[in-house]
């Protein structure tokens, strides 16, 4: 029997490419009757506008309808055994990855932990140099670049009188830490210390805790419009407090990078500022940009 299949059951149909300036679909110039060896003579010209005279099997739909996958028929029921066995295997692997990724994480911690204790007595003794330079932390407040858009004049001479700033993170330093600001007397409030402390459960909602300030009799920084002292009084948890983040992260490590950032702009050359002559210290605050607090002030003194 030949294998030559009948040339009436099996239609080809060449697939052109569309002309680029055709909005529609191309219809196929040309139709193959029979398998790809047909003659010349097998092959029946159509006209643009000509219908070919013919039904596609399922097979030769031309549209190509995309497989779908049916994750009943790939189940992991339908593995054989050595696959069933290797999803066991790859199980048991996952549990040893865990078991290690989780004893990594416990010895990260002791090591953080033990660092944190070496670095103690080196903050102390840094903290002893940072005393005998004025107006030390109002500076680094004052000079970096976002929390002196929340300072304004008042917030700053009321700095003037943070003596020392600490952050301790707690025994387990996944779990939070505490900011203690240190201050001296003042008009302002009678707080010797103002601390915030944050907590980062692992299987509860973070939490802050800040000391009340006692406020002296009509000087609540509070009660202005833009006052990083508002900040000092808020409960609003570490994962959406930019400012607590950058104390901690920017300002506790390297202080002194926020507090030389005039002298290394001097030195690079820079003029970036519309000062007088007198070569006057700005200060900006959010209430009006083109103020400055100066030398200059009768009741500020000059970081």
């Amino acid at each position: 029997m030949s294998d030559t299949p009948n040339p009436e059951e099996i239609v080809k149909i060449s697939r052109l490419r569309p002309a680029e300036d055709d909005a529609q679909d191309a219809v196929p110039k040309k139709v193959f009757k029979g398998d790809s060896g047909s003659d010349e003579d097998d092959i029946v010209a159509l006209d643009s506008g000509d219908e070919a005279d013919f039904d596609l099997t399922e097979d030769d739909d031309l549209d190509g309808k995309e497989e779908t996958y049916d994750e009943n028929t790939h189940s992991s029921i339908d593995l054989d055994e050595a696959a069933q066995a290797s999803l066991a295997f790859i199980e048991d692997c996952q549990s040893d990855i865990d078991k290690l990724n989780q004893k990594a994480n416990d010895e990260i911690l002791r090591v953080e932990q033990k660092y944190n204790k070496l670095r103690q007595p080196v903050y102390t003794r840094r903290s002893n140099y940072i005393n005998r330079v004025p107006h030390f932390w109002a500076t680094v407040f004052a000079r970096h670049s976002q929390l002196k858009r929340v300072l304004n004049k008042e917030d700053l001479r009321c700095l003037n009188h943070l003596t020392n700033l600490q952050i301790f993170d707690f025994e387990d330093s996944r779990s939070g830490y505490q900011i203690i600001f240190h201050f001296s007397q003042n008009p302002w409030f009678s707080n010797a210390t103002i601390t915030k402390e944050y907590h980062l459960p692992w299987h509860d909602s973070p939490s802050c805790d800040c000391t009340a300030i006692e406020w002296k009799p009509g000087m609540n920084l509070t009660s202005k419009s833009s006052s990083i002292f508002s900040w000092f009084c808020s409960q609003e948890d570490s994962s959406t407090d930019d400012i607590a983040e950058i104390i901690k992260e920017e300002l506790w490590p390297n202080p002194l990078q926020s507090y030389l950032v005039k002298d290394n702009i001097e030195e690079s050359g820079s003029d970036e500022s519309d000062l007088d002559s007198n070569d006057e210290e700005p200060v900006y605050i959010t209430d009006d940009p083109a103020e400055y607090i100066s030398s200059g002030d009768d009741d500020y003194t000059s970081p």
